[in-house]
């Protein structure tokens, strides 16, 4: 079993094929459920995972469209209340990339430590943690209780520092290249790159670090160090392409994959889920990511 923690949201996605500065753009504007520790706690539970997810809850109509699809998705969810108005990211995408994006996460910050411990005694034993940047530093102190295997989850440059002293000892830190790049002080344009910043993370204690390169690929720095071209697919929308593959790394580690196939596995999760509108793809599951990726599956 896994547990979430972190972020559920409300995603406001606009799409228009040409933004223009100060001006009404026409496009399509969609809502649906968000956040970094629930993408990844839906995306878990389709590839097949027990998973619990705590988060901070809304208390208005908008709120009930982040529960009840992870609910549906087979995600056990444990709302805390907070009080005010759910979290919420909004973005504009053009030709399907993010322009611009803003995501107020007030309500994740109100997260203690106390409610992870709480979590933890409803859930028993869990086999993995999951933990966004979102979280506050009490917060994130707090996970060196866990026994548990830890992914962390950059979520953003902006929030990445908050994880700066908490990677000793990390299991999994999952992150897009802007975001290893201030973790580990390094630019990062290329695979090569890429492979030389998961090295410094990893001398600064994780265990393993998977860092995706939008449509370059992702390098999976481990016991093997691997880059993976992005497999060739129409992108629709790009959103939560990277909690993907963190779920997938997750799930793949704890089935006992190797890195080479892990990293195959997550370049297909991340490719299947840019292919539809929204954050996951309701069709993502193990069994097509091992027929896509040439892994054999293990039912």
């Amino acid at each position: 079993m896994v547990l979430a923690l972190g972020g559920a949201n409300l995603d406001v996605l606009a799409h228009a094929e040409s933004l223009r500065p100060r001006e009404s753009n026409p496009g399509r504007v969609h809502l649906r459920p968000g956040g970094a520790a629930r993408n990844v706690a839906e995306n878990l539970s389709r590839l097949g995972a027990r998973v619990h997810l705590v988060c901070a809850a809304g208390q208005d109509l908008l709120w009930e469209r982040v529960l009840a699809p992870t609910r549906d998705a087979g995600v056990v969810v444990h709302p805390v209340p907070v009080g005010g108005q759910p979290d919420s990211y909004v973005a504009l995408a053009e030709d399907g990339e993010r322009a611009w994006a803003v995501s107020d996460m007030r309500a994740c910050e109100a997260l203690r430590p106390e409610h992870l411990i709480e979590a933890l005694r409803a859930c028993g034993p869990v086999d993995a943690v999951v933990a966004d940047a979102n979280l506050t530093e009490p917060v994130l102190a707090a996970l060196v209780q866990v026994l548990a295997p830890r992914c962390l989850l950059t979520v953003s440059p902006a929030k990445a520092p908050r994880l700066r002293g908490r990677l000793q000892g990390t299991w999994l830190l999952a992150c897009a290249a802007p975001e290893a790049a201030v973790l580990s002080g390094l630019e990062i344009r290329s695979p090569q790159e890429a492979l030389r910043a998961g090295d410094r993370l990893r001398g600064a204690g994780c265990e393993r670090v998977v860092v995706t390169l939008g449509a370059q690929g992702l390098v999976w720095c481990g016991q093997e160090e691997v880059f993976v071209p992005s497999p060739q697919v129409t992108v629709a929308d790009a959103t939560g392409a990277g909690d993907a593959v963190a779920a997938c790394a997750v799930f793949a580690l704890l089935a006992g994959y190797p890195d080479e196939e892990a990293a195959q596995l997550c370049a297909w999760a991340g490719a299947l889920t840019v292919q539809v509108e929204g954050a996951t793809n309701p069709k993502l599951s193990f069994e097509v990511l091992c027929e896509l990726a040439g892994v054999a599956f293990r039912g």
